[in-house]
């Protein structure tokens, strides 16, 4: 009122909590009627499903705003939510009657966040979801509005005038390169293959598949990309993917992504069925400009998705306390320290099982709770992998060639075994092969939506239940709480996933502050030659992040007597606090260098030091 603008008046009150928890709603419902007695209108901004949403207007608020929650978990940034979010997140809008919101995170730095934000405004478009002319609400941090008009980047500047036109109800354009999606062909064994064709050849992140899928029965299977680089004949492993089953929280709107990281002028996209898997109907395939970090600089001989351990290591809020996951107790109360083991903000959980010696296996069930009560849900995909002789892949999605040497297993949706309240309940995914498969190792994977929570994993051989006498791990470490001080601690993946991160991306970095060295140890498996090792980190002094002030290098074959240590070497020269940039650290080995461990000890005198990567060139002694 004291500075007179003339085109703002108080229209409201905004409720801030962004869930409401049912007995909370009498304080809301009566905070609405404070409301509306003064004159004035209640707006609530939930996220994506919170717990209570759609008892909004029981809750007395005049305007609901959804938030779709895409720009923040993308993939780019380590998540697993894909822009089928969006699609799901405007059928919900249009079924309650609510508004969607406008969200995106570092538009001035990163163009996998333009980019993603101009997905936000592209499909808002009546062609598409048509939420443009729905209410709004923009989720854009500080002063962007401004800063982007006044830009002299052209990339940036490119965004006000997007939003400029979305605020006026022209269409956006659609960021994803055009590509050209020719009929499937289907062989002899069922496979669907796809070729997409770039008409501007260039870098593949992935490929996006979504799917229509309206249930119950939906496809499950393989997915592989082969790719042709511009100028060449010849087709390359792309990458691959599982499809196991439909993430809950989408509805029909399914999607699975497959990683590529490579140069492409062409792509050949293969669906392979799993027994029984209905009919592949209504696929949609685009492909995304965009890597996080870009792909590793690496030789033939490099090795990605090495085991490790990370020490110090931060606590879990929900830590396996003891054989938790083989202890033959779900809890009926539902989850909690001591009784479930938790993840969050993580693209995969892996917990793998050595049973000792091949083993007929008839059966797996995994247990967990889920519901969306404190975000806690089933996972957006589970599957378990069998091999009888090597460790199977921890993960659902990689780059490159699909392994061999494995069996995998879909599960479907879990069977409800206990129902607490609408938003809490415990859950049992039943994994059964049509015969026994003969495996040693048994790696469940999973793809969490929000909090995972796990209670208790049995593996049946027989009818008997073997998994209390197997030993067992997990990938990545269970997930630490808000409370915890180490704020960007290791997951037990991001340092061995095979991507280096190009500036400060928090989902790509471990990274610490004060004298104490950390510890990294690598199992490559077995005893092998080791050519070189590398380690990324970051340098430049912003954001007072330093090269680390030293990294040490040591081998071993059997994990207790260790070579002496070698010093890495990387860039040099002053750090003026105006860059934050990789810095590989590299130390070059004799010939005969050999070891089935690598350990690096790494040791900052700054205030933070960052590490993306740990690259080891290896191959057989």
């Amino acid at each position: 009122r004291a500075a007179g603008y003339k085109h703002l008046k108080l229209w409201g009150f905004y409720w801030m909590r962004e869930d409401i928890l049912p007995a909370h709603v009498p304080m809301v419902q009566a905070t609405a009627e404070q409301v509306h007695s003064s004159g004035y209108r209640f707006l609530w901004i939930p996220y994506h499903r919170a717990l209570g949403w759609q008892g909004w207007k029981k809750c007395g608020f005049d305007v609901a705003i959804l938030q779709p929650n895409y720009a923040f978990s993308t993939w780019h940034r380590g998540g697993n939510v894909y822009r089928n979010r969006l699609a799901s997140n405007a059928d919900l809008a249009k079924r309650f009657g609510v508004g969607v919101e406008m969200e995106c995170f570092d538009i001035f730095n990163e163009e996998s966040d333009r980019y993603t934000f101009r997905h936000y405004m592209a499909d808002g478009a009546k062609s598409r979801f048509g939420y443009q002319n729905a209410a709004s609400a923009f989720y854009l941090g500080t002063d962007a509005v401004e800063r982007t008009s006044t830009s002299t980047d052209p990339k940036v500047r490119s965004i006000y005038d997007s939003l400029a036109d979305y605020v006026a109800g022209r269409p956006v354009p659609d960021p994803d390169p055009p590509v050209v999606v020719s009929k499937p062909v289907k062989d002899k064994t069922g496979t669907v293959t796809y070729k997409v064709t770039l008409k501007r050849p260039g870098l593949v992140g992935a490929v996006n598949i979504n799917l229509d899928e309206p249930g119950p029965a939906f496809w499950k299977g393989t997915i592989t990309v082969n790719v042709r680089p511009p100028g060449l004949k010849g087709w390359t492993s792309g990458g691959w993917a599982l499809r196991s089953s439909p993430d809950p929280a989408t509805g029909r709107r399914q999607h699975v992504l497959v990683r590529v990281g490579r140069t492409a002028a062409e792509l050949s996209v293969s669906f392979r069925p799993l027994s029984g898997s209905p009919a592949l109907k209504a696929v949609n395939l685009s492909v995304d400009p965009n890597h996080p970090g870009g792909p590793l600089p690496k030789t033939a001989s490099s090795l990605t998705g090495v085991p490790y351990t990370f020490q110090p290591s931060a606590p879990g809020a929900y830590p396996d306390t003891g054989r938790l996951l083989t202890d033959d107790n779900v809890p009926s109360t539902g989850f909690g320290p001591g009784l479930t083991v938790g993840w969050r903000a993580v693209n995969t959980v892996c917990v793998t099982f050595d049973l000792g010696k091949t083993r007929p296996v008839t059966g797996i069930e995994a247990h967990c709770v889920g519901g969306s009560q404190a975000a806690v849900n089933f996972p957006a995909q589970a599957a378990v992998l069998l091999s009888a002789t090597t460790q199977p892949p921890m993960t659902m999605s990689g780059y490159g060639a699909l392994p061999a040497g494995f069996t995998w297993l879909s599960a479907g949706n879990p069977v409800i075994d206990l129902k607490r309240s609408p938003v809490s309940m415990n859950g049992r995914y039943h994994f059964k092969p049509g015969k026994a498969v003969n495996a040693r190792y048994v790696t469940l994977v999973f793809q969490p939506n929000g909090w995972l929570m796990l209670s208790e994993i049995r593996i049946f051989s027989g009818g008997i239940n073997i998994a209390p006498t197997a030993s067992y791990s997990f990938r990545p470490l269970p997930s630490p709480g808000d409370d915890n001080p180490d704020r960007y601690a290791d997951n037990g993946i991001r340092l061995t996933d095979g991507a280096i991160a190009n500036d400060f991306s928090p989902d790509m970095l471990t990274g610490w502050k004060g004298a104490e060295p950390r510890v990294v140890v690598l199992d490559l498996g077995t005893v092998k030659s080791i050519k070189s090792v590398t380690v990324w980190a970051l340098r430049g002094g912003l954001h007072g992040i330093c090269q680390p002030a030293s990294v040490g290098l040591e081998l071993s074959e059997d994990g207790r007597f260790w070579t002496p240590t070698v010093p890495l070497k990387g860039p040099t020269g002053e750090e003026d606090s105006t860059t934050c940039v990789p810095a590989p650290l590299r130390a070059d080995l004799d010939k005969g260098s050999k070891g089935r461990y690598v350990r690096v000890v790494a040791s900052t005198s700054v205030e933070w030091a960052m590490l993306s990567e740990i690259a080891v060139a290896a191959g057989t002694p």
